[in-house]
């Protein structure tokens, strides 16, 4: 009858006509919960993000609140929403148990000294929210620019053997603007000359920085890049020892201006690339070597460089063999001088 502590007590079988009675503080402590629901599942097409909750008050004696250093919130019922979006749910569903700093349960520790659970929390103010995110598998859309491709070659026969090595992502995002994504756009940031495709070429694009575009998206597949891949199967290689200047060509646009003469006298080792079949009858004199003068030196103006200069030879082959091209990189040196024949001719002009 005289007791002084605003708390519930009851004795035990006395001993002796005595018993020792302990009375607690009692506190309240706010403390993270954890939350654990194997029961709650997604639409078909999307999947559970995270499972969050707010922190909850816990009030009870003071020594084993002290003791609490994490709640968890085990959620047992089953829960199939059938939903695009976020859901909430409420703590009712589940049970509540205390962990201390070993993850063990504070309950079943103080049990043999108390006769009751000793906490106290409103589970009806605490709610958790099921984040759910759309999943979707983009196809990876590549672009690779090839260049100096001669008119006659068929330039499909080459895309057609390229092959990522990894074709699709799966991605995931909570915004609806991922309903709109179909692909995912790569890109190179260098072109690629015919003459650099070998049987074992390969080129990689960065996935991460074509995400960049797609913020709310999340890489769910966590690949950083793919790898473009070239497929050989059939093709054969042939190497000449040399082509000789008899079949170089120069194109000079500006003959009018300039006269162009090759240094050069053979190219050493060039390498061509196509069916098996065309390549068993392609001979060294079925070659070209096109030294185009447009596509080097030109400055803005229409001006070429005079003196020795380096030029990019491109090895051509008859057009009926579409499917095969040179490998390798191949340069001519030319000296170019001006025309004195449109020197004088300017010069009479001007004196009229």
């Amino acid at each position: 009858d005289g007791n002084s502590y605003d708390c519930d007590y009851k004795l035990k079988e006395p001993s002796l006509n005595k018993a020792k009675v302990y009375f607690y503080k009692e506190i309240t402590k706010t403390v993270d919960v954890t939350v654990k629901a194997p029961g709650i599942t997604a639409a078909e097409g999307h999947k559970l993000k995270s499972l969050t909750c707010e922190s909850v008050s816990v009030t009870g004696p003071e020594p084993y609140v002290n003791m609490i250093s994490s709640c968890e919130l085990n959620i047992t019922q089953n829960v199939a929403y059938d939903t695009r979006r976020s859901f909430q749910v409420t703590a009712s569903l589940g049970n509540i148990t205390f962990l201390n700093e070993n993850g063990e349960d504070i309950n079943k520790i103080i049990r043999p000294y108390m006769s009751k659970n000793q906490f106290t929390i409103n589970k009806s103010e605490l709610n958790v929210m099921v984040n759910i995110s759309s999943i979707k598998n983009l196809d990876i859309q590549y672009s690779h620019i090839i260049t100096d491709v001669p008119d006659y070659f068929n330039r499909q026969f080459i895309l057609d053997r390229l092959s990522l090595s990894t074709p699709s992502i799966t991605v995931s995002s909570d915004d609806p603007s991922i309903d709109d994504i179909d692909s995912l756009p790569v890109s190179s940031d260098e072109s690629v000359s015919l003459s650099s495709i070998g049987k074992d070429f390969s080129a990689s694009f960065d996935l991460t920085k074509a995400l960049e575009s797609y913020p709310k998206l999340n890489n769910d597949s966590n690949v950083v890049s793919t790898y473009l891949k070239f497929d050989s199967t059939g093709l054969a290689e042939k190497t000449f020892d040399s082509i000789d200047d008899s079949r170089f060509t120069i194109k000079n646009p500006y003959k009018s201006k300039y006269v162009a003469q090759h240094i050069t006298q053979r190219l050493d080792n060039v390498t061509i690339i196509g069916p098996e079949e065309d390549i068993e009858k392609i001979t060294a004199d079925n070659l070209t070597v096109e030294i185009d003068l447009s596509k080097s030196t030109v400055s803005g103006n229409g001006k070429l460089n005079t003196g020795i200069n380096t030029y990019k030879a491109l090895v051509l082959l008859p057009s009926k063999y579409k499917n095969v091209w040179a490998y390798g990189e191949y340069t001519v040196d030319v000296e170019i001088f001006e025309n004195e024949n449109q020197q004088t001719e300017v010069t009479t002009a001007s004196s009229d």
